[in-house]
C-alpha cells in the first residue's frame, strides 16, 4: 500500500519521478515471535547481550559482498550504498519479511544507513548496552 500511494504522488508530479523511500519495520509480540521487514539499507539488530542482525541490507555493496565480488567496490565509496530497493521506483519490490527470536531483555535497535556507515556495529551495541533505562515492555502472545 505504502508503495502504491508514493507512485501515485510522483505520478502527480514530473518532478518526483523515479522518487523513492526505504522502510523497515519491527513488531515485537514476544521474544519468540518478532517480525522484522525491510526493503532498504536501514538495519534492525537484537542488541544488549550481544549483537544480532535481524536485516539485510539491499544495497550495491552488500550484494557484491553476498555473490563474493566485494573487491570490486570501496565500501567508502558512495556507489556500495546505491540502493537496489526501494518503495516507489518500481510497481512491485520484494519486501523481507523474517521472525527473529529474542532473548529475554534483548533490544531492538533500528537505524538508517546514515548512522551504521558512519558508526561501528560495535559501538552502536555498546551505546545500547549501557542505557539501562531501556526496557522491553510485556508482549502479547503471537
Amino acid at each position: 500500500m505504502a508503495n502504491d500511494r508514493i507512485r501515485a504522488c510522483a505520478a502527480k508530479s514530473p518532478e518526483l519521478t523515479g522518487m523513492g523511500t526505504t522502510a523497515t519495520a519491527a513488531v515485537v509480540l514476544t521474544a519468540s515471535c518478532t517480525w522484522v521487514t525491510s526493503a532498504t539499507a536501514a538495519r534492525i539488530w537484537s542488541a544488549t547481550a550481544g549483537q544480532q542482525r535481524l536485516t539485510t541490507d539491499h544495497s550495491v555493496l552488500q550484494y557484491l559482498i553476498d555473490t563474493g565480488a566485494a573487491g570490486e567496490v570501496d565500501a567508502s565509496d558512495g556507489r556500495g550504498h546505491a540502493l537496489l530497493r526501494a518503495l516507489g521506483p518500481e510497481a512491485d519490490v520484494p519486501v523481507d519479511v523474517t521472525r527473529a527470536r529474542l532473548r529475554h531483555g534483548d533490544i531492538v535497535v533500528m537505524c538508517s544507513d546514515g548512522v551504521w556507515s558512519a558508526v561501528a556495529d560495535d559501538e552502536i551495541a555498546d551505546v545500547v548496552s549501557a542505557r539501562r533505562e531501556l526496557r522491553a515492555r510485556r508482549a502479547r502472545r503471537c
